[in-house]
């Protein structure tokens, strides 16, 4: 019976305790009609509408109002667990153009690597080790793997004229030759126009920054660049579609010593 009237209240947990305190106060039940709900209920007339609809259901199959009481509880803790699972969203910018309201994208970039315990995913277009505080945040993706992290970075295969594999040599020639190495991956099959251009930093596959950022100190400090930093699901399921794209052979393994 729950799944028959859920739909009414999809996402408004406000509007279902509503009704839940409307009903325990005596100030509606089964029999009130649309003009008095309209009067004692604090909701928008449409979902007085679909309220009038259960009463009436309600009351046609002869149940009483505790049952009733009962049931929208048990739909209100469906959508407390509903709420409780969605992912949490904050805006972060680069950039000292109109950034006020929000968080910068490098200390945000810093605080996401060194929270990091099991696992780094970094995919990049662009990877430049280029000031002092770029080589901080990579010096922290480091350190991050010193203690066990394992970091993989996910990378567009940058090349110019007369040089290929730029990114991933960028990484290995800031990157101590002891101690744990990272995951360098190459997107392959790129042809013309295409590029691996996605920007992205996950924490331990739940806590994430996704953005325009390039891994730059432009991209992380100087250019006007926004991201959203999500902590939730969404992280989960980011991490794994770089980890399969991987396993497909979207992406190819590379090796310090095979760079050339």
């Amino acid at each position: 019976m729950t799944s028959s009237f859920t739909f009414a209240f999809d996402g408004v947990l406000e509007d279902v305790e509503e009704v839940v305190r409307a009903l325990r106060e005596s100030r509606i039940d089964c029999g009130t009609s649309s003009a008095k709900l309209r009067i004692k209920l604090k909701l928008r007339g449409s979902v007085v509408d679909e309220v009038r609809r259960l009463l009436d259901h309600w009351r046609g199959i002869g149940a009483n109002e505790a049952a009733l009481i009962d049931f929208l509880e048990a739909v209100c803790i469906d959508r407390r667990k509903k709420s409780a699972d969605q992912s949490r969203a904050q805006v972060v910018w680069s950039g000292s153009y109109g950034a006020n309201t929000f968080r910068q994208t490098q200390p945000t970039v810093n605080a996401l690597i060194a929270s990091a315990k099991k696992e780094l995913v970094i995919a990049t277009y662009w990877i430049r080790i280029n000031s002092l505080a770029a080589r901080h945040t990579f010096k922290l993706i480091e350190d991050a793997s010193k203690r066990g992290v394992k970091v993989h970075f996910f990378l567009h295969e940058n090349s110019d004229d007369d040089e290929s594999h730029l990114n991933a040599k960028v990484i290995f020639k800031n990157w101590n030759q002891v101690g744990p190495q990272p995951n360098v991956w190459e997107a392959v099959g790129m042809k013309g126009i295409m590029k691996m251009h996605a920007k992205v930093l996950i924490a331990d596959q739940q806590d994430a920054l996704i953005g325009s950022a390039n891994f730059t100190q432009h991209g992380l400090d100087q250019n006007i660049e926004i991201g959203v930093r999500v902590v939730g699901r969404i992280g989960e399921e980011l991490a794994k579609q770089f980890h399969s794209m991987a396993q497909k052979g979207e992406f190819a393994r590379c090796e310090r010593n095979s760079l050339g």
